[in-house]
């Protein structure tokens, strides 16, 4: 009959299990989306389920890539320049903010003072509201001296004090006395 070989227990030298292994796992592009999904902040599973339909491929990719190499030297995000809005394009996004709808119809923004507060917002930027009272408020400025001249009592007190001890001899300037006041 057949002749048996001699096979020797515990085995030697490696095995190999020959698996059916899908082909995402290894796929390089794929990698390279992922790591720029976990560049622009998501977390691993939600950058993973961005990617794959499957929430088990999903899954295996969350916890077996975010270390891989090809996913941490993908390339950085590029910077977004920002660009100024004008007066109706800022408008028409806080309208659109203040008008979200959920899929059940209810806004997104309750209908308490939050999307009040953003349709007044978006009130203001279009120029329904004015306001006419503007109030400047007033600072008082020490770095200012008043001088106020008052006429001669006809008795001098202790509080008058001559300034021109000696009179002056010049037909334009005329000698007067300063009061000084508490």
């Amino acid at each position: 009959m057949y002749a048996a070989k001699a096979m020797q227990w515990p085995p030697t030298g490696s095995f190999e299990v020959l698996a059916n292994v899908p082909a995402y796992r290894t796929d390089f592009a794929k990698k390279l989306e992922y790591g720029k999904l976990l560049k622009s902040g998501l977390k691993p599973f939600e950058a993973a389920i961005r990617l794959f339909d499957d929430t088990s491929s999903a899954l295996w990719v969350s916890q077996n890539w975010p270390n891989d190499p090809v996913v941490a030297q993908s390339p950085p995000l590029e910077e977004k320049s920002l660009k100024l809005l004008d007066k109706e394009a800022l408008a028409a996004k806080v309208l659109a903010f203040a008008d979200e709808k959920d899929i059940s119809g209810r806004f997104y923004v309750n209908e308490s003072p939050e999307r009040l507060k953003a349709l007044e917002l978006y009130a203001k930027i279009a120029g329904h509201i004015v306001k006419e009272n503007v109030v400047v408020p007033i600072t008082n400025d020490n770095r200012t001296m008043n001088i106020r001249l008052v006429s001669p009592e006809k008795k001098v007190s202790s509080d008058v004090i001559d300034v021109t001890s000696e009179p002056i001899k010049s037909a334009d300037i005329v000698p007067m006395r300063v009061k000084l006041v508490k």
